[in-house]
């Protein structure tokens, strides 16, 4: 090269997977999950933005709060399988799980 400085080689260190994914997108619609144990709190602003759906475990007594406000109770949706919200946060609780999917936007 003219300005001094050579090409060494490239070393691409991704997994195959990583490497499809990264040409063709991910193939579902959600790409990531967090499990809210009853009695525990987890927020999904900042980093963990992006989470827009919930499936609700038997016994879950949580409170899911929406982005644009308002609550929605994870009882009401137990057996409903996968609920399109915009999550906020889940909070509260004695039992049961809520899984909280993040969408490949």
């Amino acid at each position: 090269m003219s300005n001094g400085v050579s090409q060494g080689p490239y070393t691409d260190n991704r997994t195959d997977q990583q490497k499809n994914i990264d040409v063709m997108g991910h193939p579902g619609a959600y790409i990531q999950s967090v499990t809210v144990a009853g009695g525990t709190q987890a927020d999904f602003t900042g980093s963990q933005f992006g989470y827009g759906a919930v499936i609700c475990a038997a016994a879950s007594d949580s409170t899911i709060t929406l982005t644009n406000g308002g609550t929605v109770a994870a009882a009401s949706l137990i057996g409903a399988g996968v609920v399109d919200l915009s999550v906020l946060k889940v909070s509260g609780g004695s039992g049961g799980s809520v899984y909280v999917l993040k969408k490949a936007l």
